[in-house]
């Protein structure tokens, strides 16, 4: 059974290269000419992109409050926690987002094989936010065990984010919050004639 708690030292994969993609979507949507001429179109690439770069935030955030976790001692980190469970519901978002833009024909310049396969690896991320937002009915179903933890918990090698009997490899949501941050960088960047 996997320990969960602190890990001895922060072996999360570092997402601190990142560009976030915001401010290039307000350089070029909000005060420049370019983005999609359609409002809807620019609204739901704006939700995309906040909801993208928020998720990437609150995973560093979270291997932040790690680092201070394991360097001082005190009370369990439970920002940690907070931040992974904020990570995964804006990863949630964009990835409906996405999917939105995807069914609406609307992103016919993003590859729809590397959207196909960007919303097939989150599969794991997903079922874990799921996991967490109906853990109360879990418990109450008695789906809930002992020992499985009700909130999202880091085993101690830095390797799985686990709740409840769902888990996502911490390389895997590393993965995704990188994929779905070029996406956003390619979104914000589009010009008129490029939707």
């Amino acid at each position: 059974m996997d320990s969960f708690g602190i890990p001895p030292r922060n072996d999360l994969p570092s997402l601190d290269h990142l560009d976030l993609a915001m401010p290039l979507l307000l350089m070029n949507f909000a005060w420049g000419t370019r983005g999609p001429e359609d409002l809807k179109l620019r609204r739901l690439a704006a939700l995309f992109v906040s909801s993208a770069d928020l998720a990437l935030k609150s995973y560093r955030r979270a291997s932040h409050e790690l680092d201070l976790t394991i360097c001082t001692p005190g009370p369990v980190g439970v920002e940690i926690t907070e931040q992974f469970e904020i990570c995964l519901i804006y990863a949630r978002r964009a990835l409906s987002t996405l999917q939105t833009l995807g069914a609406k024909g609307r992103l016919s310049s993003l590859d729809s094989r590397a959207r196909r396969d960007l919303l097939s690896m989150s599969k794991g991320a997903i079922a874990l936010r799921d996991s967490l937002t109906h853990m109360d009915e879990r418990i109450v179903d008695g789906e809930s065990r002992d020992g499985t933890p009700v909130l999202a918990m880091l085993t101690l090698d830095c390797k799985q984010l686990v709740a409840g009997a769902f888990s996502i490899d911490i390389e895997g949501l590393a993965d995704l919050l990188t994929r779905l941050n070029v996406v956003a960088r390619t979104l914000a960047s589009l010009g008129p004639e490029q939707e």
